[in-house]
Formats: C-alpha cells, structure tokens, sequence
C-alpha cells in the first residue's frame, strides 16, 4: 500500500472510523482540463481519495452514465499517457489525495501491464481497480503491481469464506465490496441482500480495509 492511501485509512480511523469519501471521476470528461479542476476541488473540499477512470470503449461492468462519459472522454483524445500525464499534473498542483485508477483489463494488456503499472507509479498513482480480472487469472498482474508498490485492489462480492480469505490474504491496499446487483448506474442505496454478508464475512479480519462504491 502506498503511503498515502495508509495515511487517509489512518485518518479515517482517527476520526472514529467515518466512511472515507471516495468519489469517481472519468478521466477526460469533459476535457483533461476540467477533469485536474476537478480534482483540485474534491482535494480541497474534503474528499479522501480520488479514484479516476480511464475512459475504454467497452466497459462491460458500467451502466449509461459511465458509458456515455468514457465516450466523451475518448472523443475528446484522452489516452492512458494523458491520464499519467494528469495524475502527474495533479500531484504537481498540490494535489495529496490518493489516486486510484479504475480501468479494464484489455487496454492494460494493450499498454503492457510492466509498462502501465511503472507510468502509474512514476506518475504518482496509489492502486488500480480491473473490474473483470477475475481472481484466478490475475497472478501475472498482481506479481507486478507488487513488485511496483502499487496495490492491485479486487471487486468482491458475497462469495465463499474459502475464496475470500484467499482474496484478502494476497491483496494490499483495499477491497471494493460490491454493494449492488447489476451494472453502475444512479441509486440511492446499498442492496439489503449484499452488505449484511460481506459484514459476517469481514468478523474474522476487522483490520481489513474495504470500500463499497455507490455509483
């Protein structure tokens, strides 16, 4: 886990254990400018880590919403360099917040998954979200997002207390319960039938860090 993302959990747990403000924003939509405006004023008006997506054309686990965005954003040019290039931007602007990059397995492959985790980390990233990297074929990834210091955080949903244990015993960072049925999209509440058995599941390793995103 980078510094920083320990650092906002420590803050977190100093501040009686709040909910950490997590809010998303798609790289590029509408313009690599406004996105850095952006950034600068969740940093400033008390968000606690960034996560950012790269916009890719085809993005299975999202809804319209997130789908028209990353179509605004690809038309508008954005590419994985200019997503380094704006974490960087950011982090020279005084930026200090936690960066998290949530992308999709296909344009890492692209990229070279060496290659795109040394960018992220040069650049000043904190984690990746691969929403369809399933847990077993993720070794190669995660082998490198180690060996980089940037923690390769997993979607998890209510599963067996057998492959969770091996899912949280091998991650860093933190896990993203998954806190709804279906694809991202506007709600206004958690699923009843998800939260309660992740928090069963979670008893046995209370110091694990986990998010739920509402999207």
């Amino acid at each position: 886990m980078t510094a920083r993302l320990m650092e906002a959990f420590q803050k977190r747990k100093e501040k009686g254990d709040r909910p950490l403000f997590i809010p998303f924003l798609m790289a590029g939509d509408p313009s690599e400018k406004e996105t850095l405006i952006y950034m600068k004023e969740l940093a400033q008006e008390g968000a606690d880590v960034i996560e950012l997506g790269i916009p890719y054309s085809d993005p299975l686990a999202d809804g319209p919403v997130i789908q028209m965005a990353a179509a605004k954003a690809l038309a508008a040019g954005m590419k994985m360099e200019k997503v380094f290039d704006l974490i960087r931007t950011a982090r020279e602007e005084s930026v200090a917040l936690p960066i998290v990059l949530l992308t999709y397995i296909n344009p890492v492959l692209q990229y070279g998954v060496e290659r795109f985790f040394t960018h992220l980390a040069s650049a000043g990233g904190d984690g990746v979200i691969l929403p369809d990297l399933p847990y077993e074929e993720s070794e190669q990834v995660l082998n490198v997002s180690r060996n980089l210091g940037i923690p390769l955080i997993p979607l998890v949903a209510p599963t067996s207390k057998e492959r969770l244990a091996k899912i949280l015993s091998e991650r860093e960072g933190f896990i993203y319960a998954v806190s709804s049925l279906g694809v991202t999209g506007a709600r206004d509440h958690f699923s009843e039938n998800l939260l309660p058995p992740f928090s069963r599941r979670f008893d046995p390793t209370p110091t694990f860090r986990s998010a739920s995103g509402l999207a």
